[in-house]
């Protein structure tokens, strides 16, 4: 998959409110209680790999993966990024591709985004449960810490659940619960207002650009004080 090291460009950084749910039984120094406090283990082939569906590979963009989340968080951190999204890719697919694009890069953080497409194919929530549940169970297994990004929000989540009430509220419990047992950091929103805007919006599914470059910068935010806390983070 695309490795992307980009130029250093400084960005303002603006605070957000997520859920973050964690155990620092993940990592960390043994007497820090700050979830945020834990020590990766980097090293020189050390990376970040967002692991994901078209979201993450940047459809949507002139020329994808260029101006996907991954392409900007680069210019947020000084380990190399990788872009490891898929277009079309449901939790099953990705499985299959674990070894060669996520733990042959070495990450010390994996950001997982995927389920849509598992949701708008129909697959049961329990199999996506347990494929995701699989693949976090295995980065961590590799010692790296799993982000874990809710491809919906609440807006969008109320808008399924006009049609299918109990999927939406399958898949929210779903996310809730693994990052509760899987002991991970949860995301609940990497889009904020984008879809709000016309002009950040590629069509009804994807950003474009502009829109992926802020939701890079929510992705940050969420990782921002691990990433200070290891020294990662570009002045």
């Amino acid at each position: 998959m695309n490795v992307i090291l980009r130029g250093i460009i400084k960005l303002k950084i603006f605070p957000i409110l997520l859920l973050l749910i964690v155990s620092c039984e993940t990592g960390g120094d043994e007497t820090d209680t700050n979830p945020f406090h834990i020590r990766l283990n980097i090293s020189a082939d050390s990376t970040i790999v967002c692991f994901g569906d078209s979201l993450t590979f940047g459809d949507g963009t002139d020329a994808p993966p260029e101006e996907s989340y991954p392409w900007w968080l680069q210019d947020m951190v000084n380990l190399p990024v990788i872009n490891s999204g898929e277009s079309g890719d449901t939790t099953t697919t990705a499985l299959t591709r674990i070894q060669t694009d996520v733990f042959d890069y070495h990450p010390v953080i994996v950001l997982l985004e995927l389920g849509a497409n598992d949701y708008l194919t129909g697959v049961d929530p329990e199999k996506t449960g347990d494929n995701l549940h699989e693949i976090i169970e295995s980065c961590l297994a590799q010692d790296a810490v799993v982000f874990l990004c809710r491809f919906f929000t609440d807006e969008m989540a109320a808008e399924y659940a006009q049609t299918d009430p109990e999927g939406v509220d399958s898949l929210i419990t779903m996310f809730a619960s693994l990052a509760r047992k899987e002991r991970v950091f949860l995301i609940e929103d990497i889009w904020g207002d984008i879809r709000d805007d016309a002009e950040l919006m590629y069509d009804t599914a994807h950003p474009n650009g502009a829109g992926y470059h802020i939701m890079a910068q929510r992705i940050f935010d969420a990782m921002e004080e691990m990433l200070a806390y290891n020294g990662l983070i570009i002045p």
